[in-house]
């Protein structure tokens, strides 16, 4: 089985260009906490581009909803499936981050960003004080 990308609102962010002639498109949308690459679609959309235009880098749910689109449609789009979408998560205390010091359970505070360092495979020798 695939691991299924995970996608974070900065990265979902970056894609949300469209119409630049001397750009490719680059749309992404939320709908239901999946996040789909709508970059090829979005032209040939039966209601119009301007509405996933509208939602490039942002959450469509409702939206998508409220139309009430066929269940073809649904199928299509997970054609299109990036991943699915991971909410920031906001730290209240410096426990909360601290508790994950562990071989596979490692995070970093950096610049006031929190990093999940678990799986990261240092490209360097590893080096121990004693």
């Amino acid at each position: 089985m695939t691991e299924v990308k995970k996608v974070t609102k900065e990265q979902l962010r970056v894609h949300n260009k469209f119409g630049d002639p001397k750009a490719d498109d680059d749309l992404w949308v939320v709908v239901e906490n999946k996040v789909y690459d709508l970059s090829k679609f979005y032209k040939q959309h039966p209601g119009g581009y301007d509405i996933i235009e509208d939602y490039a880098g942002k959450d469509a749910t409702k939206v998508f909803k409220d139309a009430g689109h066929p269940a073809s449609a649904k199928k299509e789009m997970e054609s299109y499936l990036v991943g699915h979408y991971v909410e920031p998560r906001y730290f209240t205390k410096i426990e909360e981050i601290a508790d994950h010091n562990q071989p596979g359970d490692l995070w970093l505070l950096i610049n006031n960003k929190v990093y999940d360092v678990s799986s990261f495979k240092h490209p360097g020798k590893l080096y121990h004080h004693s």
